[in-house]
């Protein structure tokens, strides 16, 4: 089973949280003190879910051939394939670019378990808008 956690891209200031998981931050104040809580520098807990100020993006509990944790809104490259994370239908799914065919294609996590000592994050939807699949 995988582990249940997070991270945040601040939209504004345009940096990414450390990753994290809500029990962690409820804990650290007590579940009645979330609104004090932080999960990373000046990322206020309660602030999170404001997907004017920041995008969260949970882990799929893979990680790719260097060992990187690969989150929603990661990229990730596989031959000369580029594949969006997202979720989708209630799952995770890659959205993949044929850079040769330039057409799209879906495939599932499962699929990516099976290759992901192949596969290599090479940036996230925030920092490389120039790779992302267009849909």
């Amino acid at each position: 089973m995988r582990q249940i956690k997070f991270r945040a891209w601040d939209i504004e200031n345009k940096k990414m949280s450390k990753p994290f998981n809500f029990e962690n931050v409820m804990s650290d104040g007590g579940y009645g003190d979330l609104y004090n809580a932080k999960i990373h520098d000046d990322i206020d807990a309660y602030e999170v879910h404001d997907d004017k100020k920041y995008s969260l993006m949970q882990f799929t509990g893979l990680t790719d051939k260097n060992g990187k944790e690969i989150y929603e809104g990661d990229l990730l490259k596989h031959n000369k394939n580029i594949f969006k994370v997202r979720f989708s239908s209630n799952q995770f799914v890659l959205l993949l670019r044929d850079i040769r065919k330039n057409n799209m294609n879906w495939r599932s996590l499962e699929w990516a378990n099976n290759v992901q000592k192949y596969i290599e994050i090479i940036g996230n939807i925030h920092g490389n808008e120039e790779l992302i699949p267009s849909e």
